[in-house]
């Protein structure tokens, strides 16, 4: 099970911030409600590997079966780690590479 955290919150973790970076070197100049809803599609899109980490688990490590309170552990821990690494990223982005971020 810690593989599988570990594997699947890495993925979800580079997926938010590869697309956090693209976002804003790429897309900074689109208006602040496009972007916002891009953050939005980027949050589902990274926190869609709780449900790949799951079914990996339940597929291929627990030989097909998984109980909730199981899948609900899975699901959090890698959200987690998800949520760690974009809040780590958030705080570097607002305080170092674009403290004029809350003024704007």
């Amino acid at each position: 099970m810690k593989q599988t955290v570990l594997r699947y919150g890495a993925y979800g973790a580079l997926t938010i911030c590869v697309l956090f970076i693209i976002s804003w070197y790429a897309l900074g100049n689109l208006s602040m409600s496009v972007q916002e809803l891009l953050g939005y599609v980027s949050i589902i899109v990274s926190l869609s590997f709780v449900f790949f980490g799951i079914k990996h688990f339940r597929d291929r490590e627990n030989e097909g079966k998984v109980s909730f309170k199981k899948a609900l552990i899975i699901g959090i821990l890698i959200s987690i780690i998800t949520a760690l690494a974009f809040g780590l990223l958030d705080v570097l982005y607002t305080e170092v590479l674009n403290p004029e971020f809350m003024d704007t």
